[in-house]
């Protein structure tokens, strides 16, 4: 995905700092201010090669073909603001699970 490769060449450009408020933004849509403050302050801490590396690794990831190897009881939890996993991406891996 264009949009993870996107971010691992800005956090090597300029550092984890650059996308920290943008990131944090993602994990909460009405977060507290000083949680959202510490949280920014965290991401932004993250070494930037290692959270790079990272967003390369999950650009080419797709897991979809090992979904109907899950036999355990699953509970998938998808919520209607989370821009990741919206609850239509969340109902496609349940079915593909199921």
């Amino acid at each position: 995905m264009q949009s993870w490769t996107d971010r691992a060449a800005t956090v090597r450009a300029d550092g984890t700092g650059a996308i920290a408020e943008a990131v944090v933004r993602r994990w909460f849509t009405q977060p507290d201010p000083l949680l959202r403050k510490e949280c920014e302050k965290m991401a932004g801490s993250t070494p930037a090669e290692g959270y790079a590396s990272c967003c390369e690794a999950i650009a080419t990831m797709d897991l979809r073909p090992d979904l109907p190897v899950i036999t355990a009881p699953t509970l998938a939890i998808a919520g209607a603001d989370d821009p990741a996993t919206p609850p239509y991406h969340l109902e496609q891996i349940a079915t593909k699970a199921g």
